[in-house]
């Protein structure tokens, strides 16, 4: 499995192993927010183990994709306590690859911050270790990503990180990040 390390915070891809911490981050998030989509919101730890985690794993392997759908990777953003008792603090959605319809649409990575460790530095960090990542698994020469107009804490990350606004609707602003230095 995939993992990233920074000082104290580390971006792992979704494991089978860490089920019962995915399951009680993901119990947070809510169907819907801020254009972020859960569709497993409110599903049981059964539903989670027999259903969604098999779901995510193949999604990620690009295995029994519905029409229209590409693969995508769960990483989570977890914070490394000294006492072992680490936890999960954030969650970013990476698509490997878009579609027209994607690229017009929801890019290639959503992400979603715990309320209680909002407007830390978290998104921050998460898409700093994520962007490597990206680099070497996304083909395109940008990441894109779609939020809402009034979700300006989305468009200041993005633009941390040299995003630039490609398109805008009177609901959406469309960035995307320049992947060639990420690349080196």
């Amino acid at each position: 499995m995939f993992e990233e390390v920074s000082d104290q915070y580390y971006l792992r891809a979704l494991d089978p192993k860490d089920l019962d911490s995915i399951y009680n981050f993901m119990n947070l998030v809510p169907a819907n927010t801020n254009g972020f989509q859960n569709p497993d919101a409110g599903k049981s730890l059964a539903d989670w183990e027999s259903e969604v985690l098999p779901r995510l794993l193949k999604e990620a392997a690009g295995i029994d994709l519905k029409p229209n759908r590409v693969p995508q990777t769960y990483y989570f953003l977890w914070e490394a306590k000294p006492e072992g008792e680490d936890q999960i603090l954030a969650l970013f959605k990476l698509r490997h690859h878009l579609t027209p319809e994607l690229k017009q649409g929801g890019g290639h990575v959503g992400y979603f911050v715990h309320p209680d460790f909002r407007s830390q530095g978290l998104g921050t960090r998460g898409l700093e270790l994520l962007l490597p990542v990206a680099a070497h698994l996304v083909p395109e020469d940008h990441l894109y990503a779609a939020m809402e107009v009034d979700n300006r804490a989305s468009q200041a990350l993005f633009a941390h990180f040299g995003a630039e606004i490609w398109q805008q609707t009177e609901q959406d602003v469309f960035m995307r990040i320049d992947l060639s230095p990420f690349r080196e």
